[in-house]
């Protein structure tokens, strides 16, 4: 094999293992955290929406509790409104957070991810299809393979 023909083989599988690595690391860190953070998310959102309704249910008690002071039970439904309203809103909002954190931050890493693993395949394949291609194909300087 021409010394020129070596270095190239070698220079795409090098670079194509780097690129492998590369996508390994980018999975290991980039994707790993996103995960991470989805779960902490959806965990917060619903620690949130049980703190909101175990508030509301209190408050309900204190308004069976009022009996008929009318003013007081105006005040309590006002409360439990408002809280109930926020907590929805607030919980819309954090969804929201995380389908746009996992529908685009994720599929771009995503597609990041599987085209490294994909070039840096393709690279080692065209390193070795180099090395190959010119064992098969022997200049007229170096001697077959195959001797008759």
């Amino acid at each position: 094999m021409a010394y020129h023909k070596k270095i190239i083989a070698l220079g795409c599988e090098f670079v194509g293992l780097a690129t492998i690595l590369l996508a390994t690391l980018w999975q290991g860190f980039f994707s790993n955290q996103i995960d991470s953070t989805l779960a902490n998310l959806q965990f917060h959102i619903q620690q949130e929406m049980s703190y909101r309704t175990l508030w509301s249910i209190s408050d309900l008690s204190q308004q069976i509790l009022a009996g008929s002071d009318a003013e007081k039970t105006r005040d309590l439904a006002n409360t439990i409104d408002q809280r109930t309203s926020r907590a929805v809103d607030e919980a819309i909002g954090q969804r929201d957070d995380r389908a746009y954190l996992s529908g685009g931050q994720a599929n771009i890493f995503f597609w990041i991810r599987s085209g490294l693993f994909v070039l840096g395949s393709f690279l080692i394949l065209l390193g070795k299809w180099f090395a190959f291609r010119d064992v098969l194909q022997p200049s007229s300087k170096e001697s077959p393979i195959i001797h008759d």
